[in-house]
């Protein structure tokens, strides 16, 4: 198998167009692109037909839909920074009431940590902070003290 080639969405999105306007022909516009022939075949056959190709995502589609998700996110922000942050429990607890808001069934199972380990893949602006031992010296501060 040949090495991949490596292009961008949007190097693929003007070599695409190149061809449909006819400013180039595939073989001309794969090797000026630096994008496969077949691949660049395969997507200006769907651009002609008229199938969308932006957001094609492979495999299931998330349990909750990307707008519920997205709040769920922000409510794991906000909570964070009003300095309560939540754990993998209580945002897996949090997600099947709204699993259970958003399909009307009210006895679901709990959320598996795949889906917990997949949503912070989805979301990489969480970090996951691990709790740190404090000093000697700032262990033993107390109201009296202060």
């Amino acid at each position: 198998m040949p090495p991949r080639t490596p292009y961008t969405h949007d190097t693929l999105s003007l070599a695409v167009q190149a061809v449909l306007s006819e400013e180039h022909t595939v073989p001309s516009a794969a090797s000026a692109y630096d994008i496969p022939q077949r691949t660049l075949r395969k997507h200006v056959a769907k651009a002609k037909s008229g199938v969308n190709t932006n957001d094609v995502t492979m495999g299931p589609s998330p349990l909750l839909p990307r707008m519920f998700e997205d709040d769920l996110a922000t409510w794991v922000l906000v909570m964070a920074r009003d300095g309560h942050p939540v754990g993998c429990r209580e945002i897996k607890q949090k997600a099947t009431q709204m699993l259970q808001r958003v399909h009307g069934i009210q006895h679901l199972p709990s959320l598996s940590t795949g889906w917990y380990s997949r949503f912070l893949g989805r979301h990489p602006d969480f970090k996951i902070l691990k709790a740190q031992v404090l000093t000697k010296s700032r262990n033993p501060v107390d109201s009296t003290t202060i």
